[in-house]
């Protein structure tokens, strides 16, 4: 018996890929996504007929074997790289959406290695080919299309296309419009589409089918074991705990007792009861039906409720209890620091989004759990000295009341959010902010380098205090600067700024001001035309000659090289 083929859903992020599945099960899960981007993996059954129905005359109908398609729609933000790599593992056949217009992007180059990785067969889907300039779209397929389009939408149309080709080609990507090949084992298809209007979507579909119904057939055989993997866990009124999943082979019935991968082995339990979501319905959309049923064959999208309450993860493999269950054993791979933030998240999916995005800052996470915020994690927070990891990211989970509290008191930060890119922006800012706060404060318990060129007939007194006109030539001018000449003599203290007769707190580079200085005297120790630097100390300046640059940087080693002719050893 054949089963139906699983395809993945593949892509970067807003490049179509839940719009194209909304448009072939008629819904609109991509308008009430958090954000408008897909979180989690998805999964919608879609039946032969309804296939039949949309692909029309490209398909001839009652000539196909296999029973339908799973789709599994998988996130395309970069955070979510452990989700895709699931979703393309799982995939009999694989649907890379790209956006024609945009071009092969980050996450278009990752899907590309997850479906090489695991020898997943794919078609190409060229997305938005209703924003080609001049381009008239239509629900028919892009075949019959093509040919009513003007010369230049042609030519428009042709331009993206072969830049895509092109593109692909250098990622070692052979490939060509699916009704320009004639061996598909050695070019990938691309058909162009509209994910919006449906153009292309029969063109699509029916080469699908067809490669499933040639190429697949062997490994479509129904197996006897049930098989499958997690994709979420939730609480649900009248139902408690239950799981949604993927059965990628064999039989699943009502008493199975079945084998979860958990960390140290797998854990057993019975199944209480079965529910399958209705034909051509998204599982993770609020608004799907299940209905109870007391068995279910692969492939489909699963609702499970369980007799024991296991600890689950979601995004691990399953199995019947049949034979060897030993090699059921979770391996999420989350390098932890000893030090960082803690995160809170949803799904185990979730942690590794969330810890994959940080990594990529170089930000540091301590510890990464699935559940809600409780005391004992502030309380762990509040054990950091560093105010930057003195932080809880709690994504998709509630925050306990009592948390709150005792984060209000431990004055511990709790960022909350439904989008990762959301939650680790957030963190990033808060990051900046404290980064940025703590640099001033250093900076304020350092003496910086600044240098000043006297202006030549602009002495405005000659002593007690001498005034005179100057030129910022490197870092800033303030009040209390004590200033030195060339020889390393103190020339004294700068006692005011003013800048077009009004006084200022400071002056920095490029610009003109006059400044008194309490023991100058003009044409004695000060005289016009010379260089005059601030008299830092030893300490500031060897921290300084690691961080500064250009201007600034001239004058410190000016300084240095002054100081130096006192003591060859200053600031080494």
């Amino acid at each position: 018996m054949i089963r139906q083929p699983i395809l993945s859903v593949l892509g970067h992020i807003d490049h179509g890929k839940t719009t194209l599945l909304d448009y072939i099960r008629g819904s609109t899960v991509a308008e009430r996504e958090f954000g408008r981007i897909t979180q989690h993996i998805g999964a919608t059954e879609i039946p032969i007929d309804k296939i039949y129905e949309m692909c029309g005359p490209l398909l001839q109908k009652g000539k196909i074997e296999i029973p339908g398609l799973l789709f599994i729609d998988t996130p395309g933000h970069r955070a979510f790289q452990s989700l895709r790599e699931r979703g393309g593992s799982l995939a009999d056949l694989a649907i890379l959406v790209i956006d024609i217009n945009e071009g092969v992007m980050e996450q278009t180059a990752h899907s590309i290695e997850i479906l090489k990785k695991h020898k997943t067969p794919f078609i190409i889907a060229a997305n938005k080919i209703d924003l080609i300039d001049g381009w008239v779209t239509a629900n028919a397929p892009f075949i019959i299309n093509y040919k009513k389009q003007s010369d230049r939408a042609k030519e428009a149309f042709d331009e993206k296309f072969y830049n895509l080709l092109e593109q692909l080609y250098n990622i070692n990507v052979p490939c060509d419009r699916y009704d320009r090949i004639t061996d598909f084992t050695q070019s990938f298809a691309i058909v162009p589409i509209s994910a919006k209007s449906g153009e292309g979507i029969a063109d699509l579909l029916a080469t699908v089918v067809g490669l499933a119904q040639r190429f697949l057939k062997t490994r479509l055989e129904l197996g006897g074991v049930g098989e499958g993997s997690i994709l979420e866990i939730k609480e649900e009124r009248g139902l408690g705990k239950t799981i949604n999943a993927i059965l990628y082979d064999g039989e699943l019935k009502r008493n199975d007792m079945i084998a979860i991968a958990g960390i140290g082995g797998p854990k057993k339990a019975v199944i209480k009861a079965i529910f399958l979501p209705k034909s051509l319905s998204e599982m993770r959309d609020k608004k799907t039906r299940y209905t109870e049923v007391e068995s279910v064959r692969a492939a489909c999208g699963v609702k499970l409720v369980l007799q024991e309450d296991v600890d689950v993860i979601p995004g691990v493999p399953f199995r019947v209890c049949s034979g060897n269950i030993e090699d059921l054993c979770i391996d999420i791979n989350l390098e932890l620091d000893t030090e960082g933030v803690i995160v809170k998240a949803d799904t185990a999916g979730s942690i590794e989004g969330v810890v994959f995005e940080l990594k990529q800052l170089n930000r540091k996470v301590r510890k990464a759990e699935v559940g809600d915020v409780s005391k004992r994690d502030v309380a762990e927070a509040a054990s950091s000295s560093d105010e930057i990891e003195r932080v809880i990211l709690a994504f998709n989970v509630k925050i306990l009341e009592e948390a709150r509290e005792e984060a209000k008191k431990q004055g511990v930060r709790i960022i909350s959010s439904n989008l990762i890119y959301e939650l680790v922006d957030e963190y990033e800012e808060f990051c900046e902010v404290k980064e940025r706060e703590k640099e001033e404060a250093r900076r304020a318990m350092l003496n910086y380098p600044a240098c000043i060129d006297v202006l030549p007939g602009y002495a405005f007194r000659t002593s007690k205090p001498a005034i005179v006109g100057v030129r910022v030539m490197a870092g800033s001018i303030k009040q209390g600067m004590e200033l030195m000449n060339k020889d390393g003599e103190i020339v004294g203290k700068v006692l005011g700024v003013q800048s077009s007769g009004k006084t200022i707190d400071h002056a920095k580079a490029g610009e003109e001001i006059a400044i008194s200085i309490d023991k100058g005297v003009i044409g004695k120790n000060i005289k016009e035309g010379e260089m005059l630097y601030s008299n830092i100390d030893e300490k500031s300046a060897k921290l300084l000659l690691s961080e500064l640059k250009d201007e600034e940087l001239k004058c410190l080693n000016e300084i240095i090289a002054i100081n130096r002719k006192k003591n060859e050893f200053w600031a080494t």
